[in-house]
């Protein structure tokens, strides 16, 4: 499957190279400002992005913690793209919510319009469940210009709070991890150490 083969990094090299398109001239210090927004968000974008590449669908998810999401608002050279997800983070509470940014792409069928909510399940090792308050779908990236692929992509809300209302932080467990079941036979995990998330106080 093609987009198995040499797509794994597609989502880490597109997200570095819109990054860095900008028009028109800017000053020494604004510049370096600006590169250094750009290099904070590549890098923690890259610590926060996951991928499953086995079966048909090529899975990637972002969990889009308080801090990445505020380091995609810091800087100018987002893509129309990335304006549409910033809207998204930009009215949710991330105290409350977590959000992760979910893309799914295939070469053999369709994956447009897959409810992801409804085959997310999200858990730490602690047996501690979240549940899914929705999701946000979002425009197709179009990674590839051969229009060979299909691809589903939004913001998938989780609740911050457990099953028994404890806080995803101060529970116990150190991983958190996100299943996409039922999309092929194989189910797809993507798993998050807890403490790459909290260098920002989120309650």
């Amino acid at each position: 499957l093609g987009v198995l083969g040499g797509g794994i990094c597609g989502l880490l090299i597109w997200q570095g190279s819109v990054v860095l398109s900008r028009g028109g001239s800017v000053t020494a210090t604004n510049t370096s400002a600006t590169e250094d927004a750009r290099v904070a968000y590549t890098e923690l974008f890259a610590l926060m992005h996951r991928a499953v590449p086995k079966g048909n669908i090529l899975a990637e998810t972002v969990w889009y913690t308080p801090e990445l999401s505020e380091s995609l608002f810091s800087y100018a050279g987002r893509s129309t793209h990335q304006f549409e997800l910033a809207r998204v983070l930009g009215v949710t509470d991330q105290q409350q919510v977590l959000t992760f940014y979910v893309l799914l792409t295939t070469e053999t069928g369709t994956v447009r319009d897959i409810p992801v909510g409804e085959h997310a399940t999200v858990r730490d090792d602690a047996d501690h469940t979240y549940a899914v308050l929705g999701w946000q779908r979002l425009s197709p990236l179009a990674l590839t210009p051969t229009g060979t692929q299909q691809q589903e992509v939004g913001v998938l809300m989780v609740s911050a709070h457990a099953n028994d209302g404890s806080s995803v932080w101060s529970n116990g467990g150190k991983n958190l991890s996100l299943l996409l079941k039922d999309l092929e036979e194989e189910e797809k995990v993507f798993s998050w150490r807890k403490d790459l998330a909290q260098s920002v106080d989120y309650f």
